[in-house]
This record gives C-alpha cells, sequence and structure tokens, in this order.
C-alpha cells in the first residue's frame, strides 16, 4: 500500500510539474497586451516616414531606452527565462534589443503597411485605450503571480498620491496632449542620459545642509506628485552624495545615501529566484521633505559641505552603484 502511494504521489507530481511548465510557457510567450511574442510587426523606423515628429519624441524619451538600457538585461534577454519574463514589457515582441517598446505595443499592430492609412483612422478604440491610466498597469504595476510582490509598483505609488487625488493620470504627465487630440510621445524620465531630464521642472531638490555637533543634516525634497522617487524596477537607485573639507580643502568627510527599494529573493520550483517581500524601501515619497543625517568619524573643523544628487543602476542583489545613468541633478554647498 505504502509502495503504491509512493507512486500515486510521484505521478501526481509530475502532472503538477507539468502545469506549472504549461502555465509558465503560456506568461512567457504572452506580452502585458495579450499579443503573442515573434510575429511580424513594424518596427518604428517605418512609423518615422510619416510621422517623424512622434518618432523623434519616442526615441528621444525613457520608452525607446529600455530595451538597451543595461547589460545584465542583455544577458537576461539572451537566457529567455530572464527574471519575471522580463523582456515582456522591455521587448514585447521580441524584435531585438535595439527597439524596445515599439510604436505597435502601444497602438496596435497594423500588419498590412498598404492598409495602414485606414487603420490609423479606424483605430480611435485604441487610442482612448492608451488615454486610460489602466493601460500603464500592464508593465507599472508588476504583481508576481506566486509571491504576489509588485516590484513595479508605480501604479500602486501613483494611486495613494497627491496627482491621483486631484485626478491627475499617468497621461496627464507623461503623455500631455497638444492642442485637442495629439499627444507628446516624450515619456520622460531620468534614468538615461541625454533622455529627456524634465527641463522645465526640478524633480528633487538639496533644499538646506547644516552642521551640528559632528553631525551633518542634508534636507532632500520630491518635486514628484504622481510616484515615489526614484519609482520603478528594484534596479533603480537616487544616491545622495556629500562631502566635507577642512580649511586646508582636505576632505574629512565623503559619504553618501542610497533611495531605493531592495527586495529579499527566494528561488521557487528550483527555477528562478523571485522577489519574495520587501526588505528596505529608503525612497522618497511623494512631496516628501527628508533630513538625512551622516556622522563624522572623528572631531574635524569643517570648512563646506556639498552634496549632490546622481540616479544610478545597482543591480539585482547589490547596493553599490554600478553605473551612474543621470548627471547631478542637485547641488548644494554650504560655507560654514
Amino acid at each position: 500500500m505504502g509502495r503504491r502511494s509512493r507512486r500515486a504521489g510521484r505521478i501526481v507530481g509530475i502532472i503538477l510539474a507539468a502545469l506549472v511548465a504549461v502555465v509558465v510557457v503560456v506568461v512567457i510567450t504572452k506580452n502585458p497586451t495579450g499579443i503573442g511574442v515573434g510575429r511580424g510587426v513594424q518596427r518604428a523606423g517605418t512609423c518615422r516616414e510619416c510621422h517623424p515628429a512622434q518618432y523623434g519624441e519616442w526615441h528621444e524619451g525613457q520608452v525607446a531606452a529600455f530595451a538597451a538600457m543595461s547589460a545584465p538585461f542583455m544577458k537576461g534577454q539572451a537566457e529567455e527565462f530572464a527574471g519575471f519574463g522580463c523582456w515582456k514589457c522591455h521587448d514585447p515582441f521580441k524584435l531585438g534589443l535595439d527597439e524596445g517598446v515599439t510604436c505597435e505595443y502601444c497602438h496596435g499592430k497594423t500588419g498590412d503597411l498598404d492598409a495602414h492609412a485606414g487603420q490609423c483612422r479606424g483605430r480611435r478604440e485604441v487610442l482612448e485605450a492608451v488615454r486610460d491610466e489602466r493601460f500603464c498597469h500592464r508593465c507599472h504595476s508588476v504583481v508576481h503571480p506566486i509571491t504576489k510582490v509588485d516590484f513595479q509598483g508605480t501604479v500602486g505609488e501613483w494611486e495613494a498620491s497627491p496627482a491621483a487625488r486631484e485626478g491627475i493620470t499617468c497621461q496627464g504627465c507623461h503623455m500631455p496632449l497638444v492642442g485637442e487630440s495629439e499627444a507628446r510621445h516624450h515619456f520622460h524620465g531620468h534614468y538615461y542620459p541625454g533622455r529627456n531630464p524634465l527641463p522645465d521642472r526640478a524633480a528633487v531638490s538639496i533644499e538646506d545642509i547644516t552642521l551640528e555637533d559632528g553631525q551633518i543634516s542634508v534636507v532632500v525634497k520630491s518635486h514628484m506628485r504622481g510616484h515615489n522617487l526614484p519609482t520603478g524596477g528594484f534596479t533603480h537607485a537616487m544616491v545622495l552624495e556629500v562631502r566635507a573639507v577642512d580649511e586646508g580643502g582636505m576632505p574629512v568627510l565623503e559619504d553618501e545615501f542610497l533611495f531605493v527599494k531592495r527586495f529579499k529573493f527566494r528561488k521557487v520550483l528550483g527555477i528562478q529566484e523571485f522577489p519574495w517581500k520587501v526588505t528596505m524601501d529608503t525612497r522618497l515619497k511623494p512631496e516628501e521633505e527628508r533630513t538625512v543625517t551622516f556622522d563624522l568619524d572623528e572631531p574635524a573643523e569643517v570648512s563646506s559641505v556639498s552634496a549632490g544628487i546622481r540616479f544610478a543602476f545597482i543591480g539585482d542583489f547589490g547596493f553599490e552603484p554600478e553605473f551612474y545613468t543621470s548627471e547631478t541633478i542637485a547641488r548644494k554647498e554650504v560655507v560654514f
């Protein structure tokens, strides 16, 4: 009887494993719009012929940069099972690392170019869907099906933000209308050098620097109203760098503070490391003003303190910036 039970258990285990495999295959071969990958899709360069302005905005914006943003992602793209199907959002049509989130991901597949003009005029329902903030959930609220951890999280941050309470949607800031119907395609962000760094407003500022009893205090304020800073994936970090010098210009303190969200990862089914739970979240909430303190290692006469903020990529598991993705976007120096 025991032998039969063990055999039945093995059979049940095989069946369950097969079902899991089927689910995984379905998940990784569908992007959030439900369109199967690997099919004929027009590249963005084709759209440029008739829509040069929109192409230019898209190309300089954050979305165009997604697929080619880092060597770790390039490695994961080749491995298919990268992360939680990373390429579903970063390269949804699987066109290659140079394209990323292309025009047809949001506007729908045109298919036959000869019929493109007619399709363009007849796709009002598609354009209306893009204006709905729920469209953003597809990639900016990525809840893991096993652990239920939202490791993208921007939509949830928006839902609790001042912007949401005032009825300002994601598109209201990221795709503002030009005239009555035409929308900009910049998709601005600070994570990539030279890609639309919001020149009309500051995302963050250093309000004050004080020195008292061997402790340096730096007041940092977020001017974002719709989400945390930084937002998005757990590899995005904002770094506050502080440097204090004496009267001779010699450094007495060089330190940094990381605004970042980190997870505990756990291997599930022996296949993949999944984000299991949030272990720390030091990011700035919308419009938050926070004081970050630094202790001097030993008594010293401080002549001046300078502080700067940059965005960085920190990798999946570490805490050290692997590379900076922006120049200094906020800076302040105080002489004592």
